[in-house]
């Protein structure tokens, strides 16, 4: 595969599921890693070690790297790119931005349920 406006050879072997899905997401997007690198203030090296397994990546940098590319993406490929986004987050064992919205969404159905529980061991106390 050749990357983007930059014609360097995308080394396949060192990549990881993640690196590969990325690699996809900068080729539907028609963006290099150097300038999506450049745009996060970061080496095209971080890029390269995150997505070969040589540097662990917190999930806020790579939300931040991927709202990059979602920039970027034409409107009728965004849904292609946040599912393969959302599975690229899964092999790095991270939330995907949909997991964290049902989190959210869940969280006050769980916490009405705490205070129930507590209300009624409440009720329950002599």
């Amino acid at each position: 595969m050749q990357r983007p406006r930059r014609g360097r050879k995308i080394e396949q072997g060192r990549r990881n599921v993640s690196g590969m899905y990325f690699d996809l997401a900068c080729a539907i997007v028609g963006v290099s890693q150097e300038e999506v690198a450049r745009r996060a203030g970061v080496a095209a090296s971080t890029l390269s070690r995150a997505f070969s397994g040589q540097l662990r990546v917190r999930r806020e940098q790579l939300i931040l790297w991927g709202a990059i590319v979602l920039e970027l993406c034409p409107e009728e490929d965004r849904e292609l790119l946040v599912a393969m986004e959302a599975e690229m987050m899964h092999t790095l064992g991270h939330a995907t931005r949909e997991d964290e919205r049902r989190g959210v969404e869940r969280l006050t159905y769980f916490q009405n349920r705490v205070n129930e529980v507590l209300a009624r061991r409440e009720l329950r106390k002599p």
